[in-house]
């Protein structure tokens, strides 16, 4: 930030300002109020929201593990294949 009575720099540097938070920044992002009631979304719609997002989620971490598993495999057969070839 430039100082008073300074020209701007021409490459500044990122600058942040931070503020208190007040008791409409918690509610907007669906968090909860003081007095422990959650707002924002219902808990069905936040129960529908997290199972479709589980399985998409275990879907992709089931199809890395096989992955892996599958490399795993390969390598080992590489290694074994390449160790046969050089004490014969």
């Amino acid at each position: 930030m430039a100082q008073p009575g300074q020209a701007e720099p021409e490459h500044p540097a990122p600058a942040v300002t931070l503020t208190a938070a007040s008791s409409d920044t918690a509610t907007m992002h669906g968090g909860s109020t003081a007095t422990g009631t959650s707002t924002g979304t219902s808990t069905a719609d936040t129960t529908a929201a997290s199972h479709s997002s589980d399985g998409t989620a275990r879907g992709l971490g089931i199809a890395g593990l096989v992955v892996g598993v599958i490399g795993i495999g390969i390598g080992a057969v590489a290694f074994l294949a390449g160790r046969r070839r050089t004490t014969s």
